[in-house]
């Protein structure tokens, strides 16, 4: 004898895996005829990344990378500058 209840075909069960460096997330569903429609079971979804907040140390790398990398281009022209003249 069964003690757990079969889920019905309209229910959908999601099951969360999630790393534990994420602390919060906009999530979105759309649900319409389509999802309704669908047998296979499958469907798509996007977690809204730009929602998660960057930590202070993230930002200042990205700084740090983006500052760099403008003095060495800016450095390499005016060398290859200099070879030309």
């Amino acid at each position: 004898m069964k003690s757990m209840k079969e889920p019905s075909k309209k229910t959908k069960v999601v099951v969360w895996h999630l790393p534990p460096s994420l602390t919060h997330f906009d999530l979105s569903i759309n649900i319409d005829e389509k999802f309704s429609a669908a047998t296979t079971g499958s469907f798509s979804l996007k977690i809204q990344k730009h929602a998660l907040k960057k930590t202070k140390k993230e930002e200042e790398d990205e700084e740090g990378r983006r500052r760099r990398r403008r003095e060495t281009y800016h450095g390499r022209r005016a060398q290859s500058r200099e070879k030309r003249g």
